[in-house]
């Protein structure tokens, strides 16, 4: 049986010395939260704080008791119910506040009843993001039998738990009786695998780093001096910016943490003054990113927040470890490698009465419906795939036609046609280097590249390794795939002379996906490359009905097999590629034969194995192609919008990034 105590900070100075530096920093951090209480360092922090040692490993233990006005760290009330109505005011500023707090009263009122901020948080650094617990399941089951004993009114909770990091921690925490409630999303970066600094966005804030004036500087004796400026920093961006509810940290807190050296910190400094910081745990397998600041003051062009985060890769890279990067700035960190993950709070109530416990299982419902409603289309994704539609799962369930369909001739063909004019005769070089953004078509065993490019060798690249897979095995001139995300392209830049990305990024539910994989394809394209682009027609009143029902009921196989996501019109396409500076030759309309049912036909026809019936199908569908795409109403019978643009021959700056 593990031994077991809760020790004060003159018990906590008694025990023999630690054998690690990472102990000793930890010891410090939690005897002197004991010793001056939590408040001392964390303004609306109004806890109390012990340790609990468990086999000489000590872990701090924070005792909260019904203040909802704590910050979020040590409230679950504040955390889930006022940063949530707070979150959601901002991002809809036209809608009254009165009516989401309205839709919440019956939650606010069940969590209010069952005194959800009566808690001992175990492991709770008090800061957003706490580093991995380290127990084994035997300890685990010592400090809940040892915590339900010593406050038997209150519940139990671990924070800061995701599979990504820790999944032995999160499974011997449910065996032993605990349950998640869903917490936030969090993005973490594979250090290990410097894949991720090929991308476009990380090789910018690279450079951005290599090339500033300013000092790098992580001497504790030096930094020490510049506490209330580190205060400054922290609370000009945690506080002012984004929400009173995070952890008002003071200068008390940066001068204990940068002396005692209990976490790592990284500043810029420029004459003297710091003018942005950042500071991370550091552990064995994993590297969290405890607080940052930079001077909001100084324009976006300085790059601050940039340099920062690339410092934490730079870091990180050192170590060749996992970086939990928090929660925020979705966006920015996705395009940078950074790859989102559930996070978890677990919960042991079952020593509590029923009312108590019904409002932990209220909030766990509540959390698990909030999630899905906010994000549809994002999947809780594993350390290997950025966000977005599990394709993997998706191409083992979709339905896949005969590579026999005539349909599918026809559609390449009405695309080449469109592009070349005529009959779509392959104008590209032999010595092209060609890339097609999806491998969909390929996996299934139909090559549509040849009708545009003809033999010339392709790149092609896919999301999902199963569809990568499958696609090496067909028959068609592949001399490279490339499992990766348009969003965050890995490839070097100019690698390519042309593109074909047939309806790709019209799979996505925000339209900043579409914006950033748009700037990955025009840094991946050489100067004078050709990008031929198709997208979903919102006109078509088939694809209007068809989307609109994915947004409702999701992929309905056969007839919805993917997400459908945001799509363009055609001046929608045409200004979204003018604003990534490519210049756009022409746009249109093609592919004007009814999908649903010559595709259909077409697939009767495959398997029952009547070439000549293909063949007649084929050309019928070529000829009605002909006569609807001269006619006034192509907009509307059209299937897809196609563009033929090129990146510029002339200099040009990178495409504009906005930064979290």
């Amino acid at each position: 049986m593990s031994n077991v105590t809760i020790l004060d900070a003159t018990g906590i100075d008694a025990l023999p010395p630690p054998a690690t530096d990472r102990e000793r920093r930890r010891r410090l951090w939690v005897a002197a939260l004991s010793r001056f209480g939590p408040r001392h360092f964390i303004d609306n922090a109004d806890v109390a704080a012990k340790g609990i040692v468990v086999d000489g490993q000590v872990l701090p233990l924070v005792l909260a008791d019904c203040a909802s006005a704590n910050t979020d760290v040590c409230s679950s009330y504040s955390h889930y119910i006022a940063y949530t109505l707070e979150e959601f005011t901002k991002r809809h500023r036209r809608m009254p506040s009165v009516i989401p707090r309205t839709v919440m009263l019956p939650l606010r009122a069940i969590l209010s009843a069952g005194h959800i901020d009566r808690a001992v948080f175990a492991n709770n650094w008090l800061l957003a993001t706490n580093p991995c617990h380290g127990l084994s399941a035997a300890e685990v089951a010592a400090v809940t039998a040892y915590l339900t004993a010593a406050y038997p009114d209150s519940a139990i909770v671990f924070r800061s738990l995701n599979r990504a990091i820790d999944p032995q921690g999160i499974e011997q925490l449910r065996n032993n009786g605990y349950r998640l409630v869903r917490s936030r999303r969090v993005y973490l970066l594979d250090a290990r695998n410097m894949r991720y600094l090929e991308h476009v966005n990380a090789r910018i804030d690279r450079r951005l780093l290599e090339r500033t004036s300013y000092q790098i500087v992580g001497d504790p004796e030096v930094l020490r001096q510049h506490a209330d400026r580190l205060a400054e920093l922290y609370r000009g961006l945690y506080l002012d910016k984004h929400s009173r509810l995070n952890p008002q940290l003071n200068e008390r807190f940066f001068a204990l943490t940068v002396t005692e050296r209990v976490l790592t910190y990284r500043a810029l400094m420029w004459n003297g003054r710091i003018d942005g910081f950042v500071a991370f745990h550091e552990g064995d397998d994993a590297m969290t990113g405890a607080v940052l600041g930079y001077d909001r003051r100084l324009p976006i062009k300085a790059g601050l927040y940039r340099m920062l985060f690339a410092l934490l890769m730079v870091e990180g890279a050192k170590r060749k470890v996992l970086i939990n990067l928090s929660a925020g700035a979705d966006r920015f960190k996705a395009l940078r490698g950074g790859m989102p993950v559930e996070e978890y709070d677990a919960v042991f109530d079952r020593h509590l009465l029923p009312a108590r416990r019904l409002a932990w299982s209220t909030l766990r419902v509540a959390t698990g419906i909030w999630w899905r409603v906010r994000r549809p289309a994002v999947t809780a994704s594993t350390t290997r795939r950025p966000a977005g539609v599990d394709w993997d799962r998706t191409w083992r369930k979709t339905w896949k036609p005969d590579p026999g369909n005539p349909w599918h001739r026809y559609q390449a063909g009405a695309c080449a046609a469109w592009t070349f004019g005529g009959d779509g005769v392959p104008q590209t070089h032999t010595s092209a280097r060609v890339l097609k953004t999806d491998a969909f078509d390929e996996a299934c065993g139909f090559d549509p590249l040849s009708t545009l490019v003809g033999a010339v060798p392709r790149f092609l690249m896919d999301i999902s390794p199963h569809i990568a897979s499958a696609a090496l095995r067909a028959r068609s001139p592949i001399c490279g795939i490339c499992v990766t995300d348009i969003r965050t392209l890995a490839f070097h830049p100019a690698s390519f002379d042309f593109i074909f990305s047939p309806s790709t990024i019209d799979h996505f539910a925000d339209g900043r996906d579409i914006s950033a994989a748009l700037r990955e394809l025009w840094a991946v394209l050489r100067p004078g490359g050709r990008l031929l682009i198709t997208v979903d027609n919102p006109f078509n009143p088939l694809v209007r009905a068809r989307n609109a029902l994915c947004r409702v009921a999701g992929p309905v196989n056969p007839l919805i097999p993917f997400f459908m996501g945001r799509t363009l019109s055609r001046a929608g396409l045409v200004k979204v590629l003018g604003r990534t500076q490519f210049e756009v030759v022409r746009s249109g309309y093609v592919v004007h034969a009814p999908r649903v049912l010559a595709l259909w036909l077409g697939e009767w026809t495959a398997r029952r194995g009547n070439k000549r019936y293909a063949t007649w199908l084929q050309a019928v569908l070529k000829r009605l192609d002909r006569g609807l795409a001269v006619l006034p109403t192509r907009r509307w019978t059209a299937h897809y919008v196609i563009a033929d643009c090129y990146r510029p021959l002339q200099k040009e700056t990178a495409p504009s990034i906005k930064c979290g």
